[in-house]
Parts: structure tokens; C-alpha cells; sequence
């Protein structure tokens, strides 16, 4: 009997973060037997006054899939809050399985998941969705923003030590990411589920809800009581999540 290979797990951090946040979460997915890969985004820690914008975040992704597919991996994309902007606008339908094997080529995203991330309409953003930046984005005049009370907003549901040591890797990103309009929603060419997190205190479930129900897309809903950060409170449930797409 042939050994069944589980695909590798591409998760896309959000705004402020990188991938040491995601180091735990991938040690519990590896553990298990799936590969992973968090690729650190362009835009953060950025210079004050940079020309970085989604579309260098963009590249970054791209290039991730692209050295995936070539070695012929299966992909599942994981996105936190910004990462579904990025994910959505970055992984284009050429590099889906399907597509990919009616050329006769291998590999491949087969679906992607939002940990409660963004789901833009195109011709929207992050503003014009919310109505505004919400007030604890702190916009400087040299053109970067940082997240403020990030213990309350982000990491409400873990311990004050590690609070306090997941804030301290948070760094500036660009405020035109913030702003940024998609051109492209991957969740209407792949499978797409979305983790509902009700103790999420910086996009609160009623907002989680509205993206998802007006972005005209069939989401699978999975639901769990995690605040903004599953990966990092409740990373059995997104493991197990995932356990079930690729059954």
C-alpha cells in the first residue's frame, strides 16, 4: 500500500507579526506528520518612509508556491487576519492542483483556510470594510502603524508571560497595507473554510460573520471559542481542522 503523503501547510501571518509567532503551531503540525512553511512578509519592521506595499507581501507568497510546486507538494494555505488580504490576492488559481493536473503538471494548493482573517470583496479594503482604521492602529506621519494594547486585542486567551513575549516580536508594518485594495479573492476558485473565533476582541465574530456571509463565496464554517490568535491558544483545533480537509 502506497504511503499517504500529507500536504505541506503554508501559513501566512498577519499585519505586525512574523513567523516566530507561528513556531509552536508548526512544531504540533509537524509533530504530526504535515510540513509547513511561514515565509516572513516583506513589509514587516519596514523602514520609516518605505515604498513596500501588499504586492511586495504579494511576491514573497508567490514565490513560496512556486518553490512548493516545483517540488511537487500539495498545499494547504493557513491565513490569519491580514494573511487572508495577502492569501486571497496572492494565491491565483494557476497554482491550484486542479488546474495544475489538468496540464499533466503536479502539485499544487488544493484549499486554503482563514483563522479569523479578512475576506475582502475585490474594490475593497481593510477601511473601507471596517469604515475606518480602528482606533488602536496608531498611524505615524513616515508612512509606517503599529498595533496598540495588542495583550487585550491579540493575545487575550494565554498567559501573561507569553503575552508579553509575543508582543515583543511584533513590529511596524506599512500603513498602504492597511489601505491596500485586493485585485484578486482566491476563495472563489479553491475550497475555502473559515475558523470562526468568538473570543476574537480585535475582529469581533459579528464582523468575522459579515465577511464571510457577503463575500458570495460557499465557506465551510468551523467555529471555536479562541480569541484573534488560534495558532497560537487553541492550536489543536486548527490542527484538527485540517485533519479533516485532507481525510
Amino acid at each position: 500500500m502506497a504511503a499517504i503523503h500529507k500536504p505541506t501547510i503554508l501559513f501566512i501571518h498577519g499585519s505586525w507579526h512574523n513567523p516566530n509567532h507561528f513556531k509552536s503551531i508548526r512544531t504540533l503540525f509537524e509533530s504530526a506528520g504535515f510540513p509547513t512553511e511561514c515565509p516572513p512578509q516583506a513589509t514587516i519592521n519596514a523602514k520609516p518612509h518605505t515604498t513596500l506595499t501588499l504586492q511586495d507581501d504579494v511576491q514573497v507568497i508567490q514565490a513560496a508556491l512556486s518553490n512548493l510546486i516545483e517540488d511537487d507538494k500539495d498545499i494547504i494555505v493557513v491565513m490569519h487576519s491580514y494573511g487572508g488580504v495577502l492569501g486571497s490576492e496572492a494565491v491565483h488559481e494557476k497554482f491550484g492542483k486542479k488546474v495544475r493536473q489538468e496540464k499533466g503538471l503536479t502539485g499544487g494548493v488544493t484549499q486554503l483556510l482563514y483563522l479569523t482573517a479578512f475576506i475582502l470583496p475585490l474594490g475593497a479594503s481593510i477601511t473601507t470594510t471596517l469604515g475606518q482604521l480602528p482606533p488602536f492602529i496608531k498611524v505615524e506621519d513616515n508612512g509606517l502603524c503599529m498595533i496598540q494594547g495588542a495583550d487585550n486585542l491579540f493575545y487575550n486567551d494565554i498567559s501573561k508571560e507569553d503575552q508579553d513575549h509575543y508582543m515583543s516580536e511584533l513590529a511596524p508594518v506599512p500603513t498602504v497595507t492597511q489601505t491596500a485594495t485586493p485585485t484578486y479573492a482566491a476563495y472563489q476558485h479553491y475550497p475555502s473554510s473559515y475558523l470562526y473565533c468568538s473570543g476574537d476582541a480585535a475582529l469581533p465574530l459579528f464582523v468575522q460573520e459579515m465577511m464571510v456571509n457577503g463575500s458570495g463565496a460557499n465557506f465551510k464554517k468551523e467555529t471555536c471559542t479562541a480569541g484573534h490568535s488560534p495558532f497560537l491558544s487553541q492550536p489543536q483545533v486548527v490542527l484538527d481542522i485540517i485533519k479533516n480537509m485532507v481525510v
